[in-house]
C-alpha cells in the first residue's frame, strides 16, 4: 500500500473524533462528532461533503441533553443515506440509546428515531438485501454482545452471542458475499491480555454458529469493506503498541485476504488520541477517514491511498 496524499479537513471544534465515509449518488461524504472533548455534553454529529476535492459543511445534528458519538454512514435499501448513532446521557437509567437518521441529498435530514434495546450500543449496520445486520454491546449494567437484524420499517430482532459471555467484545467491522455469509473483524477489550486481541468471524445464516480466530494484535474502532473484485477486504483500525496500555496508538490500514490474514498494511499519519476510520474505494484508489491528536487539537484527517490487489496475494504473519 502506498499514501499518495493526506490532508487535515476539519479542526474547528476541540475535539473532532470518531469518523465514517460514504459514497452516496455520486459524492462522498463523512460523519463524525465535534464536541469539547473526548466526552462531553454538547457531542454532536456534523456531515460534510466532497464537492470537487473541497469538504464543504452541509449538516449538524444533534439531540437535548444527548451526547451523540460514533456516527456511521450507510445506504438503504430505498436508496436513502442513513446516519446511525449511540446517544449518550449522564444522568438517568437508560445511558445509551442508539438512533437513525435518514436524507435524500445528504444535506436534509429526518428527525431521530430511536433503534435497538436501551443500553445496547449498535456500533454500525450493514446491510445485505433488505435487512441491516450489526453487533451491539450492552453498556450501562448491561453486558453481553448482540447479533441484531433491522428493517427499515422499524422491526428489530436480535440474539445474544453466548460465546462472549464473559467477555467485553464491543466494536466490529462487517461484510457479506453474495451467498449471505458474513465476515466480522471484532474488537476485544479483556483484562486478562491473552483474549484482548482482534478476532476474524465468519458465519452462514441465521448467524447463530460464528467460527472466530485471533488476528494477533490489538485493535480499536474497525471497519471492513470488501475491495474492488470481492477477492479480499479492506480494513482499518486502532492499532496499539502493547495489548495493555493505551498508548502508543496509531492508525492502521490493510489489505486482507479471505481468510482475515493481513496481505499488505500502511500506517497513516497519527498517535495519540487516534483513528475510528471510515474507508470508501472508487476501484482505483481507497479513501481512508479517521481523526488524530498527532499535529495539534483532534482533528479530522482524510487520506487517499494506492492499493494491491489481494487476489493471489499471500497473507503475511500478523505481528
Amino acid at each position: 500500500m502506498k499514501l499518495l496524499d493526506c490532508k487535515l479537513i476539519w479542526d474547528h471544534a476541540e475535539h473532532n473524533a470518531f469518523t465514517d465515509l460514504q459514497a452516496f449518488n455520486g459524492s462522498l461524504f463523512m460523519a463524525f462528532r465535534e464536541g469539547s472533548a473526548h466526552v462531553s455534553a454538547d457531542g454532536a454529529i456534523r456531515i460534510l461533503k466532497d464537492v470537487k476535492g473541497e469538504w464543504q459543511s452541509c449538516a449538524l445534528i444533534s439531540l437535548p441533553d444527548a451526547d451523540l458519538r460514533d456516527a456511521k454512514l450507510s445506504i438503504g435499501p430505498d436508496n436513502s443515506l442513513i446516519l446511525l448513532s449511540a446517544a449518550a446521557y449522564q444522568e438517568g437509567p437508560i445511558k445509551h440509546q442508539c438512533h437513525y437518521w435518514t436524507s435524500n441529498d445528504g444535506e436534509h435530514w429526518s428527525s431521530g428515531t430511536p433503534v435497538a434495546e436501551p443500553n445496547h450500543w449498535l456500533w454500525r449496520i450493514t446491510w445485505y438485501q433488505d435487512t441491516a445486520y450489526g453487533l451491539a454491546y450492552g453498556t450501562g449494567g448491561t453486558k453481553g454482545l448482540f447479533w441484531y437484524e433491522w428493517t427499515l420499517d422499524g422491526q428489530w430482532q436480535y440474539h445474544r452471542l453466548e460465546e462472549f459471555e464473559n467477555q467485553y467484545a464491543n466494536e466490529h467491522g462487517l461484510c457479506f458475499d453474495e451467498t449471505g455469509k458474513a465476515y466480522c473483524l471484532l474488537r476485544r477489550d479483556n483484562k486478562d491480555t491473552k483474549i484482548t486481541e482482534g478476532l476474524w468471524g465468519t458465519a452462514t445464516p441465521p448467524y447463530r454458529d460464528w467460527q472466530w480466530l485471533p488476528i494477533g494484535f490489538r485493535i480499536g474502532g474497525p471497519v471492513l469493506i470488501w475491495n474492488s473484485n470481492r477477492s479480499g477486504f479492506y480494513a482499518a483500525y486502532r492499532r496499539y503498541e502493547q495489548v495493555d496500555q493505551w498508548v502508543p496508538q496509531w492508525t492502521e490500514v490493510a489489505e486482507l485476504g479471505m481468510d482475515g490474514g493481513v496481505v499488505d498494511s500502511l500506517t497513516l499519519p497519527s498517535g495519540g488520541d487516534c483513528s475510528y476510520p471510515g474507508l470508501s474505494t472508487d476501484n482505483k484508489h481507497l479513501n481512508c477517514s479517521y481523526y488524530s491528536s498527532h499535529e495539534k487539537n483532534t482533528s479530522i484527517y482524510c487520506s487517499k491511498i494506492k492499493t494491491l490487489n489481494t487476489e493471489n496475494q499471500t497473507p503475511k504473519k500478523n505481528t
